[in-house]
């Protein structure tokens, strides 16, 4: 029967009473129920007293329940023929919306793999970037000096003091211009043919003999050392170690558990280093540079360095070279010499009693 048509339902009423139930027609109009017992005896139902505890679901028994009392209808086209007599009534359910049904679950679990996603690329970076200005330093110096351990094994470094003393010299002048810094630097030359340097957390700076050798000056190290400590300063080096964590990992290790740390250094690990964004480096060569400039320092020496790496290392592969690490653009250079462009100052020379290539010889062959 067309249920447009049909407004004469069977069902089952229970009295509240006693479990015997009544069999029952139910007439449907504007206001409400209309149900007729077999006697003769009807109750009227309006829909502001009644509620629907049952049915939103295909094949289900459709309940209507006025306090004690309950009412049971088989068939579920009841309740189309109450929407279509009396819309609006949203306390009772649509089966017109149940084809949509399976389709809203899909969506649903669609949008929330969507926004599994999210929270993973985003959420995770967000969340680091709010509570790493919060980590204690000394925190930081427990992460830095076990990613130093991994990178930078001891059996790979070259302790020689005098060299030692000139590239902390270096570094020490650099660091009198940050006053407030509540790092304390702890340089360290590593023996390796790559041409690399890069920052830990809490104060750790690796530079290995290869880039040593491509420097023609103290003030280029000096550029490469300002950049690498802003990566300190600004927290990059802790913000790329905890971005790659899984969010329990990431509460793991914020909460000094010896697992989330573990799982940290196998993540510096498997990357073979660590991975700044595009933004962290544009940071710290604009800091970098400022910092060169507050030192007296020439801040061409930054831009001559990056030079003559493009030179000489274009065609090494991609992972071999400082500047792959340091991903590095006509617009990064262009940058670069707007900023030394304002600089107006005279620039002090560094070690200038002494020669630099004596210097580099010194750290390369390491001590006697």
């Amino acid at each position: 029967m067309d249920t447009l048509r049909q407004n004469r339902w069977d069902g089952r009423y229970f009295d509240g009473q006693s479990t015997t139930p009544h069999l029952v027609s139910i007439t449907i109009s504007k206001d409400g129920l209309v149900i007729a017992k077999a006697d003769g005896t009807e109750y009227q139902w309006y829909f502001h007293q009644i509620r629907q505890s049952q049915g939103a679901y295909t094949g289900e028994q459709v309940r209507v329940e006025k306090g004690d009392e309950i009412l049971i209808v088989d068939d579920s086209d009841f309740l189309r023929a109450i929407h279509d007599i009396a819309p609006n009534r949203s306390s009772f359910h649509n089966p017109r919306f149940s084809k949509h049904r399976t389709a809203l679950t899909v969506l649903s679990a669609m949008a929330i793999i969507v926004i599994g996603l999210v929270l993973y690329f985003r959420g995770i970076p967000t969340l680091t970037d709010l509570v790493v200005v919060y980590l204690p330093v000394r925190w930081e110096e427990r992460l830095g000096a076990q990613v130093v351990l991994l990178l930078a094994p001891e059996d790979r470094r070259i302790d020689d003091p005098n060299c030692q003393k000139a590239i902390e010299g270096i570094a020490h002048l650099l660091m009198e211009t940050e006053q407030s810094s509540p790092y304390n630097l702890h340089i360290i030359l590593k023996r390796d043919p790559v041409i690399n340097a890069f920052a830990a957390p809490g104060g750790y700076i690796v530079i290995h003999d290869g880039l040593l050798r491509k420097t023609k000056s103290p003030e280029e190290l000096a550029a490469v050392l300002a950049h690498e400590i802003q990566h300190i300063l600004q927290r990059h080096s802790t913000r790329a170690i905890l971005r790659e964590l899984s969010m329990g990992m990431l509460f793991s290790a914020l909460s000094g558990d010896a697992g989330g740390l573990h799982y940290a250094l196998e993540t510096v690990r498997t990357l073979g280093g660590l991975r700044f964004r595009r933004q962290d480096e544009a940071e710290a060569d604009q800091k970098g540079m400022q910092m060169l400039q507050k030192a007296k320092i020439d801040p061409k020496c930054m831009v001559a360095f990056f030079e003559t790496l493009e030179k000489e290392v274009g065609d090494i592969p991609r992972f071999l070279s400082y500047v792959s690490t340091h991903p590095r653009t006509e617009e990064r250079i262009d940058r670069l010499k707007q900023i030394t462009d304002q600089s107006d100052y005279e620039s002090v020379v560094l070690l200038p009693d002494t020669d630099w290539s004596d210097i580099q010889e010194m750290c390369v062959r390491g001590p006697k």
